[in-house]
Formats: structure tokens, sequence, C-alpha cells
């Protein structure tokens, strides 16, 4: 792994110590450390720090510390000269026309690598290979995410520089060293029956012009609880909610998402709900609730994410985030006794463990009824009224 840093002199114009690597908008000399074909310690050669990433991208590329002489060409790969631009876009149609993602995995990957291209363009790299393994971590440290999302994160992140280093455009996976911040073992929290009818009576008294936002343009109270509903009934996350469509309600049930297997996933929706999703008038052709000019994900979501908020602090809940409805919707299917199987397949769960982790307080719900009903059964039963010591057979002879 390499490392560029500038060693602050002690006229530094930002007054920056001399030990402080974070600083790099200074003038002062760039420093590399790392391992190659050997450890290294010494200036780049330049106090340009796009140069000086250019300059370690093509030694990692080379496999060697010999420096081309600056102002000079070398016989240097053509990935150097790949953008950041082009490699996401090759992992792109590559992840639609050649592997067939899913278009829940495939908008997932576009969203992140969207925010990586964001990224590089601040810190103005423009060549792929000039991304190194603290670039990585600083992308990390830009999320503001749960620890648990940002590991899924981080593993798709991984993948897309797996992708480019089996393509030989880049030694190695950069990517592979970061680590996820710990993931907190936390039960799923649902929202109890009376903080649903709180809720539900917070959306008639609000306001529908509440929680101004540029691109949201006259969402009504009506819409408001109809969302929350499709949340409740559905499990979907709001992101899926935000942009949900038309195709997507059929014949009474909502397509949830397709397996890898290729079979479609439905559940299907109370009477009353359909009858409001049919009674919400369409502003854009066939998305129920995007309601401004925008179609993207995260303003679509940030716009109901907002407005939910608002709502529950209204009924008096405290941490009423969205994810608390996709719960309530998983629990209240193991209440009824609905096997842990299914519940994980509704939810799209890669892997029953998960399920097991955030709902393992509720499935030991169930089982206690499961153990009283058993029990009930014991109540006409005498002869488990009879002492132990009383004899119940004789033996022969």
């Amino acid at each position: 792994m390499v490392t560029l840093y500038r060693r602050h002199l002690n006229d530094c114009k930002d007054k920056r110590p001399r030990g402080d690597r974070k600083w790099t908008k200074c003038g002062c000399p760039i420093w590399a450390t790392g391992t190659l074909d050997r450890w290294v310690r010494e200036s780049i050669g330049t106090v340009n720090w796009k140069k000086a990433e250019q300059q370690v991208a093509q030694a990692i590329v080379r496999g060697t510390w010999e420096a081309i002489p600056e102002g000079t060409t070398g016989s240097v790969p053509s990935a150097v000269g790949m953008s950041v631009e082009d490699v996401c876009q090759k992992f792109l149609n590559d992840a639609t026309d050649g592997r067939h993602l899913s278009k829940e995995t495939v908008k997932k990957y576009t969203l992140l690598l969207r925010r990586l291209k964001e990224f590089a363009a601040l810190r103005s790299i423009d060549s792929f290979s000039a991304i190194t393994t603290d670039h990585v971590r600083m992308f990390r440290e830009t999320w503001k995410l749960s620890p648990r999302t940002a590991m899924k994160h981080l593993e798709l992140l991984k993948s897309f520089f797996r992708f480019a280093t089996e393509n030989k455009w880049i030694p190695e996976n950069v990517a592979k060293p970061v680590r996820a911040p710990k993931p907190k073992d936390t039960q799923a929290m649902p929202f109890t029956q009376e903080e649903m009818k709180r809720i539900y009576e917070a959306c008639d008294m609000i306001d529908p012009s509440f929680g101004h936002h540029r691109y949201a343009d006259g969402i009504t109270r009506d819409e408001l609880l109809t969302f929350i509903l499709v949340l409740r009934y559905s499990g979907l996350r709001i992101g899926d909610t935000s942009l949900l469509d038309t195709d997507r309600v059929q014949d009474g049930r909502i397509f949830l998402y397709q397996q890898k297997t290729g079979q479609h996933v439905y559940a299907p929706l109370p009477p009353m709900l359909i009858e409001r999703l049919s009674a919400i008038r369409l502003r854009h052709g066939k998305y129920f609730f995007v309601a401004g000019d925008s179609f993207d994900p995260e303003i679509v979501s940030e716009i109901w994410r907002n407005k939910i908020a608002r709502v529950c602090k209204m009924a008096g809940i405290e941490k009423g985030n969205p994810h608390r409805f996709r719960h309530t919707f998983a629990v209240e299917l193991l209440l009824a006794g609905t096997p842990l199987a299914t519940v994980s397949m509704l939810l799209g769960h890669t892997s029953i463990k998960t399920t097991e982790r955030h709902y393992s307080a509720w499935t030991r719900s169930r089982q206690q009824h499961l153990e009283a009903e058993v029990a009930k059964t014991w109540e006409g039963a005498d002869i488990l009224k009879r002492p132990a010591n009383v004899i119940m057979f004789k033996k022969k002879g």
C-alpha cells in the first residue's frame, strides 16, 4: 500500500504542524511512503497533488518505484488513462447486459458509483488507477449510514474494485483492506398497535403543506396516509415505496422483488389500500408518490422521510423512522404464526440468518404463544392430575 502526504515546512502557508498528514491543500512538498518493489519514504518530486497521484498510480501499474522523469513519457499500460467515469460505466454495463443483475441491485450500484465519481471529482482524481486505499477509507467516512448499512455498501464497493482488478485495470483491489464499522446487534423495534393508531390520527391532523421542499408539490393528507399504509402492509423499504409505480400493483398484489432464480415475489394488499392507491392523482405517468420534478431516488426518499419524521413527532413517538414500518410488517407475521423462512422471503433477505438476527426476540414470543396453546389441552386430562406414587399397572405374577 502506498500513502501520499504533505511534509509541512516551517513556513507552511496554512501553518500546519509538520506531522499533519491529513491536510493536503497547502503547497508543501509531497512525500510517498509504502512498499512496492521495495520500501520507500521519500519526496515524490512535485508539489502538485494531482501529478503526485498520477505518478504513484503509474508506479503501481509498472510494479516498481523507479520513476519516470517528470515531463517525459514512459511505457505505461493503458489502464492508467482510464477515467473513473469509464470504469464505472463498464461495470454497470456488465451488471445489466452481461450478468443481468436485478433492477434493485443495479440501482444500488448506480447510486454508490455516482457518489464515488462525485468524491473523485472533488479531489481532482481523473485516472481510476490513482485511487488508493486511503481514498477508499476517506470515501467510506463520507457515508452517513448505520454500521450495518455501511457494511453492505462496502461489500458492493469491494465487488466493484474486484471487477476492475480482474480486468487488469488496477494491479490490486485497493478496497479489500478497508473494514466496515462493526454493526450493532440490535433487535427490530416495531410500532405497537397504539402507536400505529396515533400515527394514523396524526396524518388526519397535520397541515398538508408542512415540510416544504423545492421538489415537493402538493402532497395531500390522504397521500401521506396511503404512503404509510404501503410501508406497513408491504414491508417495502422507503426507497422502493417512494418510486412505486402502477406496474408493481396488479390484481390486488404488490411486486416486492425478483429472486436470483428469476422468480417474482408478491404480497397481497388489503382491498382498502388498493382503493386508496387507485384514487391517487398520478402526477408523473405511473408513479404514485413522486410529487415534484425530481426522480432522483435520494431526493424523493428524503422528502417522504422528512414527512414521516414530522408525523411521528406529532404522534409523540420517538425514533419513528420509516424502517420501523417494515419491522411492524415482519413482527405481525411472526406473531400470527408465519414461519420464519416465509417472513425472510417476503423481506428479501439473502439469508434466513439475517431474519433471525433481527427478529429472534419475536420468534421467542411466538414460541411462548405456541407453548401456551399446547398447555391449554392439558386442562381436561384427569390422568395428569394423579400423584406420581399411584400404581397404575400391576406386574404379572
